[in-house]
């Protein structure tokens, strides 16, 4: 004859493994990633330090189904995203992309000036497949959700400095304050300076 493993012998592996549960906002209320029926992949803060992300294209490479690559340097800080197949490669304004940017909720219409520093985020959630009323627009490739850290008004902060070849010079800096006792505020920067190759 055959058996089946007792269902609570995987939640023990569960609880065993340390699994997070991964809270998401993509349908604009807060539910587990697990239950929430699309196809999203969610990188936490966590994941994105611990790989050492620093910029909005890097977040490609832990998520399946999906191209995000630099755009050559005449067109700036562009970025090309690209889920499963469909997006745009070009800068320019009057085309709309297939894939949707998001800062903090706010559409980010074209690719130029996409590929920013990734900056005191809380989380990053890769929407794949076409997305409608929520995150609409002709999304028809997917969608990127960049989420910052909400102010909490607990006087933490950080800071980072990175120093390298050519007098390389990176500095990262985040401060959480309390303006009074129901308004918080969160500051983050980024300042970034390197020589260049040659004198001229």
């Amino acid at each position: 004859g055959t058996g089946a493993a007792p269902v609570y012998a995987q939640e023990q592996e569960a609880a065993a493994t340390g699994l997070d549960e991964i809270i998401v906002t993509a349908r604009f209320r807060e539910e587990k990633l697990q239950e929430t029926p699309i196809a999203i992949t969610a990188i936490t803060a966590a994941d994105l330090e611990s790989r050492g992300m620093q910029n909005a294209f890097e977040v490609a490479y832990t998520v399946p189904n999906a191209s995000l690559r630099p755009t050559q340097a005449a067109f700036g800080a562009s970025m090309s995203a690209y889920i499963r197949g469909i997006g745009q490669y070009d800068f320019l304004p009057e085309f709309e992309p297939g894939v949707a940017i998001y800062f903090d909720d706010v559409l980010h219409p074209v690719t130029f000036a996409s590929s920013i520093d990734l900056m005191d985020l809380e989380r990053v959630e890769v929407l794949r497949g076409p997305q409608g009323t929520l995150f609409g627009r002709g999304s028809i490739g997917g969608a990127i959700r960049y989420i910052s850290n909400p102010p909490l008004g607990d006087e933490t902060g950080n800071i980072s400095v990175t120093y390298g070849d050519f007098n390389r010079i990176d500095i990262r800096a985040s401060y959480d304050f309390k303006l009074s006792e129901t308004v918080f505020a969160r500051v983050a920067g980024v300042a970034k300076k390197r020589d260049g190759y040659q004198t001229v």
